[in-house]
């Protein structure tokens, strides 16, 4: 099914609320985001600050999350109401977006702001399509870390892990102890994205690639599937299924409180904790790519700009692409929303020790993309509900939930 095709699906069951009627109003500096914790608006009121400073008219659409936040773009561009700019991550949306003529072409912009020498390659080469650049790259998150809290690791007389089995380890006494281990949020995705992060510590991009990317089921074969499931089944034990921790937000919260020894969770953790007072090093220990291969899991956070019916680019573009890509303002983001800057020539601005820790390593290897940029669909649904059956002991066995889902992937 081609995008816009689903597109036209999409907006047949568009709702008619306040909300929906407020975005027919196609307001040229409109700019619509599902950024909602404190941290992400602190963060996007930085782009704001820099856009107003330029003359920019900036309103606010928030949507309720990134599902809602892209539905919703796809039935405004449909009927024809877009907003001016749509927070979005670079990946296989931007490629089909691209290929149906629905978002700007920003080459030209590019070209002439020398964007192959200002910006990190990792995140200029994922928003350019077959030559062409599609999207305004924001910032770029690392997704595959454990944050420790620092005083239950003092408590409990260990260092901070180094490996997974030091990780389950210190969670069996946690345990012993009456602590929780893990903070986790109750949606499946969060599930998920702990199984990719052991998957990627276990077999590299490779198999996670082939599978995620590719939809080769093949993949499945590879060892380090079944050496995740096993890991996942050891680490499934230290959930203590806390009904009030209902997403990642709530469980950075209950780490920062001292109720529980770990979070799995990307670097947007980062800026929370230290919102709340906590600092890096002192009351929490953070681990990038804990495992064998240590390897960071991007995600590149982009504006894009759909067409509208002037169908051109306009001065508020540029204002708007000034105001994102200059350096006090990558800054300012970056260190509100806990990401890495975008540009080249930043890494030299003090910072705190997780995010030296992001720079480094990113400098180190090449990324592998967050399954967000990359998933094929129906692989990511299936994936989810067996992952997210056998946390909850849905499943039984290690072996019997990879044989579960070699059979969905071979039966779709």
């Amino acid at each position: 099914m081609t995008l816009l095709l689903r597109l036209t699906v999409s907006a047949a069951w568009l709702l008619l609320t306040p909300l929906a009627a407020m975005a027919q109003s196609g307001k040229p500096s409109e700019v619509q985001s599902f950024w909602l914790t404190p941290s992400e608006k602190s963060a996007l009121n930085e782009l704001r600050i820099a856009f107003t400073a330029r003359g920019g008219v900036w309103i606010d659409f928030q949507t309720r999350d990134a599902a809602d936040n892209r539905n919703l773009a796809f039935q405004r561009i449909v009927r024809g109401t877009p907003p001016f700019a749509i927070q979005w991550f670079a990946g296989k949306d931007l490629r089909a977006m691209s290929q149906s003529g629905v978002i700007h072409d920003l080459t030209s912009i590019a070209k002439a702001g020398d964007w192959t020498s200002k910006l990190r390659p990792d995140a200029l080469s994922r928003v350019t399509i077959d030559g062409a650049v599609y999207g305004l790259p924001i910032g770029m998150h690392t997704e595959n870390w454990a944050w420790f809290n620092r005083k239950l690791l003092n408590q409990l007389g260990v260092a901070v892990p180094r490996d997974w089995d030091d990780v389950i380890r210190v969670l069996a006494l946690a345990q012993r102890q009456g602590i929780d281990g893990i903070a986790i949020g109750q949606g499946g995705w969060e599930r998920h994205h702990l199984f990719n992060t052991v998957l990627m510590s276990e077999g590299g991009s490779e198999p996670y690639r082939q599978l995620m990317e590719q939809a080769d089921a093949t993949a499945l074969n590879d060892p380090a599937f079944a050496r995740t499931f096993s890991l996942v089944d050891s680490l499934r034990m230290f959930d203590p299924q806390d009904s009030t921790v209902t997403g990642w937000k709530e469980a950075t919260e209950k780490l920062a409180a001292g109720k529980a020894v770990v979070q799995f969770m990307g670097d947007w953790v980062l800026p929370e904790l230290t919102t709340l007072g906590l600092k890096a090093g002192q009351d929490f220990e953070c681990t990038l790519a804990l495992g064998k291969v240590r390897q960071p899991v991007s995600v590149v956070d982009i504006m894009i700009f759909p067409i509208d019916e002037d169908r051109s680019l306009t001065p508020e573009h540029q204002r708007m692409i000034d105001a994102v890509l200059d350096p006090d303002t990558q800054l300012a983001f970056a260190r509100a929303k806990g990401a890495i800057s975008v540009l080249n020539k930043l890494e030299s601005d003090p910072m705190d020790i997780c995010m030296r820790k992001a720079y480094d390593l990113q400098n180190e290897t090449t990324s592998a993309p967050a399954t967000v940029m990359i998933v094929n669909e129906r692989v990511a649904a299936i994936m989810e509900q067996v992952v997210n059956d056998f946390w909850q002991r849905k499943i039984d066995t290690p072996e019997e939930a990879l044989a579960l889902l070699k059979q969905g992937l071979a039966t779709q």
